[in-house]
């Protein structure tokens, strides 16, 4: 019986390792932040996939993990866009060639569903304002939620750390008076 079991847990492990998911993301804007004036925004770019530890569309994941997780966009193309409508949605105009661009790096994008009951997900962006093609703030932000291990949760709580990470991004930047 001991024998079975052990065979049996061996299978699984092997089918479940070899197991991947791909998760559509739809970003809607939501930040409660209001601004004006015109800018544009750089390609933000994801510093593991440019390194070549995951694939475009992947988050950095727990090794311990079983299985891989792919989003349905790339990472760089999805928090870019969800930056584009969260400052059309805030109120500004988005335009090229204006002084005033924002960029940034997603130093980190993690996601650790091999906890018992929650998944979570990490974002570290380092967000850019830039004036004439001179940096003229940049500030690190962080981004920490956790969901129930159930199935559409886990899109809900990446939407929700992208949309802190730029509703702080704008808060501070607003603070500053560089947006």
């Amino acid at each position: 019986m001991r024998s079975t079991t052990s065979f049996f847990i061996i299978i699984m492990s092997l089918l479940l390792a070899s197991c991947s998911a791909t998760l559509p993301i739809a970003y809607t804007p939501s930040n409660l932040v209001t601004g004006t004036g015109s800018v544009s925004v750089e390609h933000f770019s994801y510093t593991a996939a440019r390194k070549g530890n995951v694939a475009p569309n992947q988050p950095e994941k727990n090794p311990s993990g079983i299985g891989d997780i792919y989003l349905s966009d790339e990472i760089e193309t999805l928090f870019t866009d969800a930056v584009r409508k969260e400052l059309r949605f805030s109120g500004y105009k988005l335009t090229e060639g204006v002084p005033i661009s924002i960029s940034g790096t997603i130093d980190r994008f993690y996601f650790d569903w091999v906890g018992f009951s929650t998944q979570s997900i990490d974002i570290v962006v380092t967000f850019r304002v830039g004036q004439d093609g001179i940096n003229i703030f940049s500030q690190t932000i962080t981004s920490h939620k956790e969901a129930p291990k159930a199935p559409g949760y886990e899109t809900e709580a990446i939407k929700s750390a992208i949309s802190e990470c730029i509703q702080r991004f704008l808060q501070e930047a607003q603070g500053k008076g560089t947006l």
